[in-house]
């Protein structure tokens, strides 16, 4: 919606509250039905707004998460192997399900033919494989041939 859109929809509810208000003295029933009218108009337009906002972020990050996943699972497929220890975890806040969680990981990667050294990545890990994702663990993981720094973990 255009800023010109949500001016329109929003200055005739003000301009009514006004009005009607500086009515409301005469103690006309009709008027009083008329504001509280106005005001729940105004009420529901930012109300909606609100809430079309927080639908909006949620289908950003289901789309972010997605694709996201998708290039893991394609770095799994077809990315280099190697071993990482894990320097570092830290939780994203995201919580999939009640079963997955998103961390962040700190990786000390070892490969025969790149050598060794730190990647950062983020994954989604079933909670029931945090045990094994923990600081100092050795992990397997795929690397990207084009782009060593981009790690998927194995879990």
């Amino acid at each position: 919606m255009s800023k010109f859109t949500r001016i329109l929809m929003f200055v005739p509810g003000v301009f009514l509250t006004t009005w009607g208000l500086s009515r409301l003295a005469d103690g006309n029933d009709a008027m009083k039905q008329l504001v509280a009218g106005a005001i729940w108009l105004c009420v529901a337009f930012f109300v909606g707004r609100i809430t079309s906002r927080v639908l909006k972020s949620f289908g950003e990050l289901d789309r972010e998460l997605a694709e996201r996943n998708n290039r893991q699972q394609e770095l799994l497929a077809t990315g280099m192997p190697a071993s990482a220890r894990i320097l570092q975890v830290r939780q994203t806040g995201v919580v999939i399900g009640r079963t997955e969680l998103e961390v962040r990981l700190t990786l000390q990667v070892e490969h025969a033919r790149l050598g060794s050294y730190q990647a950062e990545t983020e994954t989604i890990v079933p909670m029931v494989a945090l045990p094994r994702i923990q600081p100092e663990q050795t992990v397997e993981v795929r690397v990207d041939a084009n782009d060593p720094r981009q790690v998927a973990i194995v879990v």
